[in-house]
């Protein structure tokens, strides 16, 4: 796969930040620069970090649609393989 480099992709992995993972999301969904898509790798969490993902960027959508543009975004869920094996996946299902 070709990535482009017009475009700006954020790969964040996660295990068991289903407290932390909203803040995330609000902060980088409120940049000046938006990210083109934002890209949740969960790592086999064993609370509701996944579903706290979608969740915040569903909020985010319904407040903020109108007003810009939304990024793709994307929750992969995946069984426990570490830190580096949750970054080269999103990557590898990154676009940007």
């Amino acid at each position: 796969m070709v990535k482009s480099s017009s475009s700006l992709s954020v790969v964040i992995p996660a295990y068991n930040r289903a407290e932390l993972i909203g803040q995330t999301l609000r902060s980088l969904l409120n940049q000046t620069l938006p990210a083109d898509e934002i890209i949740v790798v969960d790592d086999g969490s064993t609370d509701s970090t996944a579903e706290a993902a979608e969740s915040e960027f569903s909020v985010f959508s319904r407040q903020y649609s109108a007003k810009a543009k939304l990024p793709e975004f994307k929750v992969i869920r995946q069984q426990n393989a570490g830190p580096a094996a949750a970054r080269n996946r999103g990557f590898a299902e990154s676009t940007g």
